[in-house]
């Protein structure tokens, strides 16, 4: 998924990834064995957060979970989309529709 993600990542923004490679050209000789075992992690996460604020400025947002006690045993999502359809609707610059609500209970 992670690879499927950031595929997508690397058509709609092309730029950003350009300027990470040119970073890591730039600083591939600094001695930093320590920190390459997290080259992958980085580069993810680097992706993510340019997906989040491109993504942004079409409206759609992204929030952290809130995590309920296990004996709740539900899930409640809103305006929730797909993030591959969003990075298409981007990629094609429209905006967004979201008029659906999702409440499941987990039993």
């Amino acid at each position: 998924l992670e690879e499927l993600l950031l595929q997508e990542a690397l058509k709609v923004f092309p730029d950003y990834f350009a300027a990470l490679n040119r970073f890591q050209e730039r600083f591939q000789e600094y001695p930093m064995k320590h920190m390459k075992p997290l080259g992958p992690e980085l580069k993810f996460y680097g992706g993510m957060i340019a997906i989040i604020r491109k993504l942004g400025e079409y409206g759609f947002s992204f929030c952290r979970p809130q995590v309920l006690a296990i004996d709740e045993k539900r899930a409640e999502l809103s305006q929730v989309y797909d993030l591959s359809l969003a990075l298409r609707l981007v990629k094609d610059n429209k905006k967004p529709h979201r008029d659906l609500i999702w409440v499941s209970s987990m039993e």
